[in-house]
């Protein structure tokens, strides 16, 4: 359960340019695994406003599909702090997906390969913002394929029963996700939830009346059950943050959800990050940072790389 609450330590959001260089030394030390390790993992950090697309390397185009393992956005103007109104988020890795909802009214979003497509913006799409992702490819071959599906037209929250998984066993794992509020429109935020439960998807974006029309895209894909080592939920409460343990090795993101235990508020930061320690990290407020919330994220543990024989 949650630990304490706290200020975002890494990649340091909060901290200001006198920190720069000793932020950037650290996020080196903590690649460095990644880096070594042979498996392709991806991760920026930056700044944008409205729809980016950043260069991404080459994840998901030369091994496997690109699993996420981190997401994080905040509303920065490089003064003090601030919040807004929500219209909508969206990660976006680049890559193929088999499309299951070739008949939606929306476009699946275009990404050039090699770049990752990013928003965290209200309907004025003028906002800066900080960025924080990452994805890994799966550290042993499969049979993963990934899938995209969407839609548009839900109210408070939609539920799709996703095409059965290739084989028996297999493990949903999220590629990226976007959620909008419909007609250039933003609100104040109560619920934002993405989590499969049994074959059935389930997408919530809502203020405390849950009665405003929102769309959705939800990127995933099925991993085998030789490329998985655990799985799990990590849940409670806090306000504004909350860190807790994961079990050790390379977590991946099944799913999440954040939801104000009070009113809707603005929004000044959402996130989901797992890091090299075995740690997981949410955020979830505006920006006052007391608002209390609850928050769950289903994980997974990617099972330790296996030497091709041979090899």
């Amino acid at each position: 359960m949650i630990s304490k609450t706290h200020s975002r330590p890494l990649p340091c959001p909060r901290c200001g340019t006198k920190t720069l260089g000793l932020v950037l030394l650290t996020l080196a030390l903590f690649a460095a695994p990644f880096l070594a390790s042979g498996a392709s993992a991806q991760a920026r950090e930056g700044f944008g406003r409205g729809f980016i697309t950043p260069r991404y390397g080459n994840l998901g185009v030369q091994r496997g599909v690109p699993l996420l393992r981190s997401f994080y956005f905040r509303y920065d103007t490089g003064g003090g702090s601030v919040d807004h109104h929500l219209n909508a988020i969206l990660v976006q890795p680049s890559g193929d997906a088999q499309d299951l909802s070739p008949n939606a009214d929306l476009p699946r979003p275009t990404v050039a390969r090699g770049h990752i497509g990013l928003i965290f913006q209200d309907k004025n799409h003028d906002d800066r913002y900080f960025y924080d992702v990452a994805h890994t490819p799966p550290l042993n071959p499969g049979p993963e394929r990934r899938f995209s599906i969407r839609d548009v037209g839900c109210t408070g929250k939609c539920e799709r029963r996703l095409p059965a998984p290739p084989q028996s066993g297999m493990t949903f794992v999220l590629v990226g996700f976007e959620v909008f509020f419909t007609g250039s429109r933003d609100h104040h935020v109560d619920e934002v939830a993405v989590f499969e439960r049994n074959g059935t998807l389930t997408v919530k974006l809502n203020d405390k009346n849950d009665d405003d029309v929102f769309g959705y895209l939800v990127e995933y894909t099925w991993l085998a059950s030789s490329q998985v080592r655990r799985t799990g939920t990590a849940s409670g409460q806090g306000t504004a943050g909350a860190r807790v343990s994961l079990p050790a090795g390379r977590a991946v993101l099944r799913g999440f959800q954040f939801d104000y235990l009070s009113k809707d508020h603005h929004i000044r930061e959402i996130g989901a990050l797992t890091t090299n320690s075995s740690q997981l990290e949410v955020f979830f407020g505006d920006k006052n940072g007391d608002d209390r919330f609850g928050w769950a994220v289903d994980w997974a543990l990617l099972a330790p790389q296996v030497a091709a024989p041979g090899s």
